[in-house]
């Protein structure tokens, strides 16, 4: 490398400069000192970004993933291949420029021979490779685009790895490499083929553009699928720029970004399900100083309720309403019977005073006749229930719509959120004395957050199982607890207890200082809410005015469209009219 000058080819590779001896005896090389960079896994997880990269937001994320391909990129062109691609590979700065370390265990062609490289994490092999001797391997640009794809999905995916999930298939759960081996992409949108299931809120492939996720696809393959052909690292990078022009502000959280393709801010719906904040704000929201509550109080008690809808029975007048034909023949036929039961009755009578003593016989069949209701008026009287019914829900929805209760609801709301507006300087004091009683807890956590369980020695627990805590979102001892550690998949008792030990290890190490000033992060975070809460109050009273103009305009166009509930009040009014015609007895 140092004979074909590599270093000269690609300024962010620590490739070797010159050799350096000690009494004519190797010591070692000159490379590139990266000032200021740190681990790209650091940049990833969550825990590790807010002190290590606190100003870095999701767009800098992507154009670390842009800048990291770019430079895999440029090492292929070299005719040199990774290999070794995992995690600790690569250095960030504060900037999002990559430095790519660790050139020594570089594949490396020259002269015609072939230098392998001999090692690999199981994490970042793809599945052609995995348990595989790499003495034996020469590593093509496909075998690093595995790796990359797997780097990418990390820093887009905050640390989840895309193959740590829960299997739903048959047997034991899979460990990270066997899951890359049988090409489970947990986040593949083939579950049925995959069975697997990603970590509870994390963000999905619909949260990212179409063409990564694609991209994703390619990279990882399904359990049905021979070797890919994956994204080369050069592919990535049109990729990625295309997604970085497309990073959107949230309207929620001016912390987060995220890609305007998505249908709502993924990191709003994670931190909402997992109560762990993902980015933080490092200075307050700035707001608007000239905001006028007492003026824009003015313009919206300027408008006035439309009031209470009118009578709907006074809006559709109907005239001449008279009984139906149907009511008419009814009433024919009802008194009909009761004329022929008197006539029957009258001759039964007769026959018995002429001293025939069976025609009381014929008095039976008369008050049958007489008194027995026909079939026809119940189905009238249950035509007028029906109608009823339903006048009386186009009543309800007149008044609702027609009405002033939309329209004092709102601004009944609107004067509570002013009311609430008014009360945040209150507010954020009381959240701040809470922060100095709640002292030695947030002591405890700081405390527990500083032991990374990436860096801790834990009985049984190596990189694989690291890799899937932190997919789960257990980074730190403040992370752990039996329940939270039993859902991780092919974590069990022995597991559990080895790591809630560990942390009961790390809390009996604390000690509480009541002098120490409340963590300025914890502050920090506390005005930012404020502030947020306050951007967001102003937002709202700044639409009210309009919302209230809007609800009063649609109200008063309602009511001059009554005529859609003429056909139901029709309907209605005529039902009455015949039940109340067919109850009379004598009107005709």
């Amino acid at each position: 490398m140092i004979a074909d000058r590599l270093y000269e080819r690609a300024r962010f590779v620590a490739f070797p400069i010159e050799t350096v001896t000690a009494n004519d005896t190797f010591a070692g090389f000159t490379m590139r000192k990266a000032v200021g960079a740190k681990p790209l896994h650091q940049l990833f997880t969550p825990i590790d970004r807010k002190t290590e990269f606190p100003d870095a937001n999701f767009r800098f994320m992507v154009r670390a993933a842009l800048n990291l391909a770019g430079e895999i990129s440029n090492i292929n062109k070299l005719d040199a291949i990774v290999g070794d691609i995992n995690e600790s590979g690569a250095l960030v700065d504060q900037k999002g420029r990559i430095t790519v370390i660790d050139s020594d265990s570089f594949q490396y062609r020259s002269s015609g021979r072939v230098f392998r490289c001999l090692v690999g994490k199981a994490e970042y092999t793809p599945p052609e490779l995995q348990g595989h001797s790499f003495k034996q391997v020469v590593r093509t640009v496909n075998h690093d685009a595995f790796g990359l794809a797997t780097l990418i999905f990390e820093i887009l995916f905050m640390g989840r790895h895309p193959f740590s999930g829960t299997y739903k298939g048959a047997g034991e759960q899979l460990s990270i490499s066997k899951a890359i081996q049988e090409g489970r992409f947990v986040y593949s949108p083939h579950k049925a083929l995959t069975q697997m299931e990603p970590p509870p809120h994390v963000p999905v492939l619909a949260d990212i553009p179409v063409e990564i996720a694609v991209a994703f696809e390619r990279a990882f393959g399904s359990p049905s699928s021979k070797v890919q052909i994956r994204p080369t690292p050069a592919e990535w990078v049109p990729l990625l720029e295309k997604m970085d022009k497309g990073i959107i502000e949230c309207k929620a959280n001016p912390a987060h970004f995220y890609s305007k393709t998505a249908t709502r801010c993924p990191w709003c719906r994670y931190e909402a399900g997992s109560r762990t904040v993902l980015f933080v704000l490092q200075q307050p929201i700035s707001f608007s100083s000239t905001f006028d509550l007492d003026g824009v109080l003015a313009r919206i008690n300027q408008i006035q309720s439309p009031g209470t809808a009118p009578d709907l029975t006074s809006v559709l007048t109907i005239a001449n309403l008279k009984p139906s034909e149907t009511a008419k023949k009814l009433k024919l036929q009802i008194w009909a019977r009761k004329a022929a039961g008197l006539a029957v009755a009258g001759v039964g009578i007769f026959l018995m005073f002429v001293g025939m003593g069976w025609g009381f016989l014929a008095l039976l069949p008369a008050s049958i006749l007489f008194i027995a209701e026909p079939s026809g008026p119940a189905a009238v009287h249950r035509e007028r229930s029906r109608a009823e019914s339903a006048w009386k829900s186009s009543i309800e929805n007149w008044n609702r719509n027609a009405g002033s209760a939309k329209f004092d609801e709102k601004k009944d709301g609107l004067l509570r959120t002013a009311a609430t507006y008014r009360a945040l300087p209150d507010t954020e004091r009381t959240m701040l004395q809470a922060l100095e009683t709640k002292k030695r807890d947030l002591q405890m956590r700081k405390h527990l957050e500083a032991h990374r369980i990436s860096s801790a020695n834990i009985d049984s627990i190596g990189d694989g199982r690291k890799m899937t805590l932190r997919s789960f979102g257990i980074e730190t001892a403040w992370d752990v607890s039996a329940h939270s550690v039993r859902a991780v998949p092919r974590f069990g008792p022995v597991l559990t207890k080895n790591l809630t030990n560990w942390r009961r290890s790390v809390e009996a190490r604390f000690s509480f200082n009541p002098n120490i000033p409340t963590d300025p992060a914890e502050i920090v975070k506390v005005r930012a809410e404020i502030a947020k809460r306050r951007s967001s109050i102003e937002a709202e009273l700044l639409k009210g005015a309009p919302s209230l103009e809007t609800i009063k305009a649609e109200t008063m166009v309602r009511r001059a469209d009554a005529k859609q509930y003429r056909a139901t009040y029709m309907a209605y009014a005529q039902a009455e009219l015949d039940h109340k015609y067919l109850k009379d007895r004598f009107t005709f």
